[in-house]
């Protein structure tokens, strides 16, 4: 099936398009849902961090219970905590041992996009 939007040109004036479901890209769907839905590449996202917020606003369990994370001294989670904190449980560490927050933050889009860890809960219109 198909899990990301695709073009593929049949004449030099022809276009072929093949999208996920009914999501159209860059039609009114703010960039975060059309990465959820698969039809906006994860490696093309430059700032994962809204989607991760999106994600974190609608996931079931709540990210860190799903991910098995602790916030140190209570802190309260923001994208860029819960990405934090993964990296360093899951050694995803740079050179300078600081935590690969980016790679992190691709991890737990590619657990939803693939259903893993986190269902995604949204109320109806």
């Amino acid at each position: 099936h198909t899990k990301h939007f695709q073009t593929l040109f049949l004449r030099p004036r022809v276009c072929f398009c093949d999208s996920p479901g009914l999501v159209c890209p860059k039609l009114k769907a703010p960039t975060a849902l059309q990465v959820l839905f698969g039809s906006y590449r994860i490696a093309q996202v430059r700032e994962p961090y809204s989607v991760v917020r999106m994600v974190g606003e609608h996931a079931v369990p709540p990210l860190h219970q799903a991910y098995g994370l602790e916030a140190e001294g209570g802190a309260v989670w923001s994208p860029w905590s819960v990405c934090e904190a993964l990296a360093r449980k899951r050694g995803f560490l740079t050179k300078g041992a600081r935590p690969e927050t980016h790679r992190a933050a691709n991890m737990i889009l590619r657990d939803v996009l693939n259903g893993r860890r986190v269902v995604l809960s949204f109320l109806p219109p």
